[in-house]
C-alpha cells in the first residue's frame, strides 16, 4: 500500500527484527538495537506512526507527539498503561477478562485476538485519517468526517479507542468502533464511569448529583450489575 515499515526494538529483539525482516512480504527496514535512546526518540518524532505494545518508547514517541496505536494485550490495563495525551489510539480485545493485571490461563487468550492483517487495515486507515485532516480543517470541518470512517471499521473480537479528557478534564478512553459489541460492552463502560464519578464526587471535583446520575445510568442499562 506504498508505506514503509520499520522495526524497532532493543539489543534483545535484534534477531527477532532480522528474522521477522527476513519473513515480511514488503520492504521492512530493521533497526532493532541500532538507537541509544537519545536517539530512538529522535527518530520515532519523524514517524508517522509508531505501532507497539506498552512500551516506555511508546510513553516517549506519544508525549513528543508521535501519534501511536497502543496494541494492548496481555496482563495490562489500559485505563494504566495507555498512551496519556488526548488523540491517541488503543486496540484491545473484546473478552471479559481483558485489564488484568496477571494472566491464569494456559495461553494468552487476549492476544490471539490480534489478526495481523486485521491491524495492518486498521493502520492505514488511522494514516488516511491522518492524511484527510487537514484538508477537513481547511474546509472548516471538525474531524468527524475522518472520525466516521474509523467507526465503521469492523473489528471482530477488538475495540478501537481513542485517549481524550473527559469533562472535569481526567483521562477518558472513547471507544469508536462498534462490531456489534455495544450493548456487551457498554454495562463495563457505565460501571467503570459511575466509580469515576463517584471517586470525584468523594474527592470534591464535583457533587453528588453527578455520581447519582452514574449510578441511575448503570442500574438503567444493567440492573443485575447494579
Amino acid at each position: 500500500r506504498g508505506l514503509k515499515p520499520v522495526l524497532l526494538g532493543g539489543p534483545a529483539e535484534a534477531a527477532l527484527g532480522a528474522d521477522v525482516a527476513r519473513r515480511a512480504n514488503t520492504p521492512a527496514l530493521n533497526l532493532c538495537g541500532r538507537f541509544t535512546l537519545p536517539e530512538l526518540v529522535a527518530f520515532t518524532r519523524s514517524l508517522r506512526l509508531l505501532v507497539t505494545p506498552d512500551t516506555g518508547p511508546m510513553h516517549v514517541a506519544a508525549w513528543t507527539q508521535t501519534p501511536t496505536l497502543n496494541l494492548s494485550m496481555g496482563p495490562v490495563n489500559a485505563w494504566e498503561t495507555a498512551p496519556f495525551p488526548p488523540g491517541h489510539h488503543v486496540l484491545r480485545a473484546t473478552i471479559s477478562c481483558v485489564g488484568c493485571w496477571r494472566c491464569i490461563q494456559p495461553s494468552v487468550l487476549c492476544r490471539d485476538r490480534f489478526d495481523p492483517v486485521r491491524v495492518a487495515s486498521l493502520v492505514h486507515a488511522l494514516l488516511r485519517e491522518q492524511d484527510a485532516a487537514p484538508a477537513l480543517s481547511a474546509n472548516g470541518a471538525n474531524g468527524a468526517t475522518a472520525t466516521s470512517r474509523l467507526v465503521r471499521l469492523r473489528l471482530p473480537g477488538l475495540e478501537l479507542l481513542r485517549t481524550g479528557r473527559d469533562a472535569l478534564g481526567l483521562f477518558d478512553l472513547v471507544p469508536l468502533n462498534g462490531n456489534g459489541n455495544e450493548e456487551r460492552a457498554m454495562p463495563r463502560r457505565l460501571f467503570g464511569q459511575f466509580w469515576k464519578a463517584f471517586w470525584a464526587w468523594r474527592l470534591g471535583l464535583h457533587g453528588e448529583a453527578a455520581a447519582r446520575r452514574a449510578w441511575a445510568d448503570l442500574a438503567a442499562a444493567s440492573p443485575r450489575l447494579a
